[in-house]
């Protein structure tokens, strides 16, 4: 394996390893990559504007369950009685599809939010912010196998929807999505509160901020090697840092050409 050294003296291992012979950090390294990645340092903060749309999916994870416990207690007796349970699943069907709206549109937000610089956070709230999917998901495959376990148990299933008590299938129902609500209640809780912390502190992007740019080219220089890491190091940590890093680089480079052409286009056409 061959990797590259930060200078023009190196040395070779008996492994057939290239390594740098200098492993400290030059502070020249630290303001390269830093005036790269900080083209405006004056950037003002742009909050993560997704309490709205996380607030309205458990608002109606709560109306689903009202709902779900109105139809069970006072479905009319002259209507037929197998009518709140499927209306119940339609209504959960539609809660399922408004909740993938609110998915896409929670990864829009956390896609600007990489793209304004902020990595750590991103990589803090990008898999919390797909559990209440996971979990409308999963909970809408239970009242799935729910419903077929009650068509295959019982041949006349109009008959059970007369059934007295916990027999009665709406019940167990409710009891499912009241489970879910509580679920969503304190994952969304938690997300929410991150994120009212974050838009609080308003905390600069992380490529600006000086100890993070040291801390991440100390932690891909640490041990003078590119390409090779004993196991036991926080590997993975580091290339994810990486891969963040990147993909910024590349959707700023995108943002700053685009500009270069518009500013090319108006210039030309000033000229004309």
């Amino acid at each position: 394996m061959v990797s590259l050294s930060r200078d023009g003296d190196f040395n070779t291992s008996t492994g057939g390893g290239v390594f740098f012979s200098d492993t400290s950090v030059n502070d020249d390294d630290t303001q390269r990559l830093h005036q790269v990645v900080c083209g405006d340092p004056w950037r003002k903060f742009h909050p993560l504007e997704t309490i709205f749309a996380v607030s309205s999916l458990l608002i109606s994870s709560a109306s689903v369950l009202l709902v779900a416990v109105v139809l069970a207690i006072a479905w009319p007796d002259e209507l037929d009685k197998c009518g709140p349970f499927f209306i119940i699943l339609y209504i959960h069907a539609a809660f399922w599809c408004f909740t993938l709206i609110v998915d896409n549109h929670i990864k829009n937000k956390h896609h600007h939010l990489r793209i304004n610089g902020y990595l750590e956070f991103y990589r803090q709230v990008r898999d919390h912010s797909r559990i209440p999917f996971y979990v409308v998901s999963f909970w809408n495959a239970v009242l799935l196998i729910l419903s077929t376990v009650y068509h295959q148990i019982y041949e006349d299933f109009k008959q059970q929807c007369m059934a007295m008590g916990f027999n009665k299938p709406v019940y167990p129902l409710c009891v499912v999505i009241g489970s879910e609500t509580i679920i969503l209640i304190c994952v969304i809780g938690m997300y929410i509160r991150k994120v009212l912390e974050f838009n609080r502190s308003r905390p600069p992007p992380d490529v600006l901020r000086e100890e993070w740019m040291i801390s991440f080219i100390q932690d891909s220089y640490s041990g003078g090697e590119i390409g090779y890491r004993d196991p036991g190091d926080h590997i993975h940590d580091l290339l994810e840092k990486q891969a963040d890093l990147i993909r910024y680089l590349v959707d700023r480079n995108s943002k700053l050409s685009e500009k270069i052409m518009m500013l090319s286009s108006r210039l030309n056409g000033e000229r004309s």
